[in-house]
């Protein structure tokens, strides 16, 4: 079920939270690639791999449902 917002000032501390579950996400991307010589290998976790967090629920997701 989603979130419900009844005023402006409860936006920031949701906007908040996506901006850190999307630097937290970008940081393993960036480990990931910097660690991972095969190209195929690195899609396959980004779609198939818990790394990437629900900035609400703060639970893994993989990168695919993030970005959705």
């Amino acid at each position: 079920m989603g979130t419900t917002i009844l005023t402006m000032a409860e936006i920031d501390p949701l906007l908040a939270r996506v901006r850190a579950a999307a630097k937290r996400t970008t940081r393993v991307i960036g480990e990931l690639i910097s660690s991972e010589p095969d190209s195929i290998e690195i899609l396959r976790k980004m779609k198939f791999t818990e790394m990437a967090w629900h900035p609400i629920d703060d639970r893994p997701l993989n990168l695919i449902e993030q970005l959705n």
